[in-house]
This record gives C-alpha cells, sequence and structure tokens, in this order.
C-alpha cells in the first residue's frame, strides 16, 4: 500500500496541474487563515489532498466528493472549455498510472486505482456541467431584470416626454 509521502508526492504534482497561480506561499504563512488569504489555493491544496488519497487508497469518498464539488464549482466560472478546465482529472490519472507499479502490488488493485480517478473525472465533470447551467441561468436572469428595468424606464421617459 501507498506511504503518506507517496501520496503527497503526487497531491503536490497534481495540485501544480490543477492550478499553476494557486500558490502555496498563502497557505504555508497561516493554515488558519489561508481560506480567506487565497480561497482558490485553499481549495485546490484540500482536494489535492482529499482526491489523491482516495484515488490511491480507496478511502474517503465523501470528504473527496466535497472536495470535487469544490473543484468543479471553482472550474465553472473559468471561461476556459471543459475539456480544458478538466484535463487535471486525466492527468491525475497519468500520474497514478506512472506510479501505479510502486504504489500497488498487484494488477487488480492498480486497476482499481485508475476506475477510481475515473469516476473522479465524470463525477466532477457532472458537477461542472450543473454548474455551469446554473451560472447560466443566474446571467440569464439578470438579464431579464435588466431588459424590463430598461423597458420600464423607457416608457416612463416616454410618457413624461408626452407620447402616447
Amino acid at each position: 500500500m501507498a506511504s503518506a509521502s507517496t501520496i503527497e508526492s503526487i497531491a503536490a504534482q497534481w495540485r501544480t496541474l490543477i492550478d499553476p497561480f494557486a500558490g502555496d506561499a498563502a497557505l504555508a504563512q497561516n493554515a488558519s487563515n489561508a481560506r480567506f488569504v487565497n480561497p482558490a489555493a485553499y481549495h485546490v491544496n484540500n482536494a489535492a489532498n482529499a482526491v489523491v488519497s482516495f484515488v490511491v487508497t480507496g478511502e474517503g469518498e465523501a470528504a473527496a466528493s466535497k472536495e470535487m464539488d469544490d473543484l468543479a464549482r471553482l472550474f465553472a466560472l473559468r471561461t476556459t472549455a471543459p475539456s480544458i478546465s478538466l484535463d487535471c482529472f486525466l492527468q491525475l490519472r497519468n500520474l497514478v498510472a506512472q506510479q501505479a507499479s510502486a504504489l500497488f502490488p498487484s494488477e487488480e488493485e492498480q486497476a482499481e486505482a485508475l476506475k477510481r480517478a475515473d469516476q473522479c473525472l465524470l463525477y466532477t465533470f457532472d458537477v461542472f456541467v450543473q454548474s455551469r447551467e446554473k451560472l447560466g441561468a443566474i446571467a440569464l436572469e439578470e438579464l431579464k431584470k435588466r431588459n424590463d428595468m430598461l423597458e420600464k424606464l423607457n416608457s416612463e421617459s416616454y410618457a413624461k416626454a408626452g407620447g402616447l
């Protein structure tokens, strides 16, 4: 079975693939404040640790799901295509596959870990799409409100100007 240092090594590599600009400096300065100093880095760090641990050990599925939800929502805010935003999950699979023979004694365990990595990608994609749909609905609702407000202002201006 994989050691904690191996899991942390994979998590560190994956963390830079998730978001190379999130940076860990703010996390290292004050862990208790990290959530507020650099929220993206905080979520990326937590997600990397939880997801890699789940993929490698098969334990902590609930924690990994929560962190994947957060990552998917964070990715949905970006304007990049889903294939670009979620590519880091394919890279996670590659990282685990590269170290599979050292991590797992049997091919069956290797296959299970890679299957968990695939499941993480699919789960995150589902949440990503739901989040994008929700953001689209919010944007549409805002446009409708703005349009209604402009129509109201226009009709009031027209009435004041002596229109029909």
